[in-house]
């Protein structure tokens, strides 16, 4: 078997070595903010920001120092001839997960813990007060969205909703079965 699937893996890049020229000239990047944008253009005014160098652990939320990465969108600026940057992502070490998982057991604290202890009714009311949150950031992250993964506004608008759904449909049912 290993065999095979070796042989499958070789035959299928060298068919995609050989397509590659033609993929080139038939694939089309997506239209909905364009392939480059130009620091002039007003659309370059919306490019996001976001401040993904935080951490949160123990229920705190601090600004990171450390390493981070740069998030770029497959938006090419014109001005560098690069990728756009939209924000960054820490990077953490052994030392913070290790603290994470540590606060995490605390937290926990053998099932005594905050959230094992909450009612269902105290822990819907959290997911409410985070699904506020989000709604309140709604066209912030539908902007990150359209930049960094190329959605249309109405597509990435629509991923957003479903989401804000999806929570409405597991609080709903989460509600029925305390009800039980």
């Amino acid at each position: 078997p290993r065999a095979s699937s070796e042989l499958f893996r070789f035959v299928h890049f060298s068919s995609l070595a050989r397509n590659t020229k033609e993929l080139k000239m038939t694939y089309q990047s997506p239209k909905a903010i364009g392939n480059t944008v130009s620091p002039d253009e007003a659309i370059y005014a919306s490019k996001p920001n976001v401040d993904g160098a935080k951490i949160c652990i123990g229920g705190v939320v601090r600004q990171w120092d450390g390493d981070s990465l740069e998030v770029t969108a497959p938006i090419i600026d014109a001005s560098t001839g690069k990728r756009c940057v939209i924000g960054r992502i820490a990077t953490l070490g052994e030392t913070e997960a290790v603290e994470a998982v540590s606060a995490a057991v605390t937290a926990w604290n053998q099932g005594r813990g905050e959230w094992p202890q909450m009612t269902m009714a105290g822990r819907i009311q959290a997911m409410q007060k985070v699904q506020e949150a989000l709604k309140e950031q709604r066209e912030a992250i539908v902007n990150a969205l359209m930049w960094e993964i190329c959605k249309n506004t109405s597509d990435a608008a629509a991923e957003f909703d479903r989401t804000m759904g999806f929570m409405d449909a597991s609080i709903k049912t989460l509600k029925e079965l305390d009800a039980k």
